[in-house]
């Protein structure tokens, strides 16, 4: 249960849309978050409501009734609320010093974190039984995300994964098929519904802008979320407990990928399963992905170009096309690492093979025009030149593809120092043959 805070007598109900309210914090929280990892807006969105549950069961207050206005997105509000108490989790227990961690502990406060987020959910939906209701669906949606989010969060974390390995009653208090049944009831339902969310969204724009704006920041996280999982076969490694939480794990470190985990392990189930079906949900997330950057490319227009400075009081943020575009780059970023999932599966024809490198470069292209990092157009310059590849029987058309790889390579060269002097140095070498 969540601990409510106390709402003094004299303090002002609130008045204004509060959907509209913690939706903009949360907005705030994400775009915050990106260069800032700092709970304080996540925060903001809890207190506001908590405040606005103790004045809706405050009969004192004269509060409206459900079928009031107030309380049309009674729904949607909680699961607002209850996405930003499971983001709480990957704010517990850290700290800078060296000093031990009970792990015990630590684990026992994420499933609070995510325990107390289901709680709403469960209270959104039982004023929310309408199937074709945006609360019924964003509940639904957030719902799954929580759920995938705890996989990733916590069943698949780092620490928790050596604490498996360690510790063997956790194994008695964790089914894999539990968690084999979670990621794949609650996959389906993002995979299903995410188009579905997105057109709803667009019913929204000229009216509650403020849904559409909650839909635009949490397809893109919960994509990743996905990816998070669907990468975990080859993150889960061998390593000693030592080794992942005593010494941290650098840059330069490789893990001893392990195909097949022993039957015990409580993530043997759903370890297999990605590994069996990896092609099948390689294929899935980068659709979705797509379908992503399609909503994100057009909600953009949508929006402000930059927010006004009276707007950015105590950081809280409206969307606007320059705070969502790093949500738009990394989208764009996902989608090239799955085409180039998908060209590694040995199963993919060479007429597919084309296909894909040709949709890559088209994506690729979007992220240079967009992106303002040397990094993004160096990732151009590599699908141009994996489509070169596709023209060894036309010189002309191959050279003119490798030219501009050269070129887009010496830009990024020129404004990061030189990192990409061997990269050049290779390509230069192509073209003289």
């Amino acid at each position: 249960m969540v601990e409510k805070r106390k709402l003094d007598e004299d303090q002002e109900i609130i008045q204004n849309n509060p959907l509209d309210e913690v939706i903009q914090l949360y907005i705030s929280h994400v775009i915050n978050n990106i260069k800032n990892n700092d709970p304080k807006l996540l925060n903001g969105v809890i207190n506001y409501c908590n405040d606005f549950m103790i004045a809706r069961d405050n009969q004192s207050k004269k509060q409206k009734n459900n079928f009031s206005s107030e309380y049309k997105y009674f729904g949607s509000l909680n699961a607002v609320y209850a996405l930003s108490l499971s983001k709480l989790s990957f704010f517990i227990n850290q700290q800078d010093d060296e000093s031990d961690i009970d792990y015990e502990k630590m684990f026992k406060n994420i499933l609070d974190a995510y325990d107390n987020s289901f709680e709403f959910i469960n209270l959104g939906q039982k004023f929310s039984k309408d199937e074709s209701s945006i609360n019924y669906k964003l509940l639904n949606f957030v719902n799954a995300s929580i759920n995938l989010q705890k996989i990733a969060n916590y069943f698949i974390g780092k620490e928790m994964v050596s604490y498996y390995e360690f510790d063997e009653h956790i194994k008695d208090e964790i089914n894999k098929k539990d968690i084999l049944n979670i990621f794949k009831v609650n996959w389906d339902i993002i995979h299903q519904s995410l188009n579905t969310l997105i057109d709803e969204s667009k019913n929204y724009i000229s009216s509650e802008i403020c849904i559409a704006e909650f839909i635009a920041v949490i397809i893109p996280d919960v994509l990743q979320t996905m990816h998070v999982i669907i990468d975990s076969n080859e993150t889960i490694g061998s390593d000693s407990k030592e080794k992942i939480l005593d010494e941290g794990i650098d840059e330069d470190h490789e893990f001893t990928v392990v195909k097949e985990l022993p039957s015990t392990h409580p993530l043997q189930s759903l370890h297999s399963e990605i590994i069996e079906n990896q092609s099948d949900y390689v294929v899935q997330l980068r659709n979705m992905f797509i379908s992503c950057n399609q909503f994100l490319e057009e909600f953009s227009n949508e929006i402000p170009d930059e927010g006004n400075v009276e707007d950015n009081d105590d950081n809280i943020e409206k969307l606007t096309k320059q705070n969502i575009l790093p949500l738009r780059l990394e989208i764009l970023r996902s989608i090239g690492d799955y085409f180039l999932k998908e060209l590694d599966n040995p199963h993919t024809s060479e007429r597919d093979t084309q296909s894909l490198l040709k949709q890559n470069g088209v994506y690729m292209s979007k992220l240079y025009q967009l992106s303002e990092s040397p990094d993004d157009w160096v990732i151009y310059s590599e699908s141009l030149i994996q489509l070169s590849a596709l023209n060894e029987d036309n010189k002309k058309v191959q050279d003119k593809l490798l030219k501009k790889a050269m070129k887009l390579l010496q830009k990024a060269n020129r404004v990061s120092n030189g990192k990409y002097d061997d990269f050049i140095e290779s390509l230069e070498e192509d073209l003289a043959e």
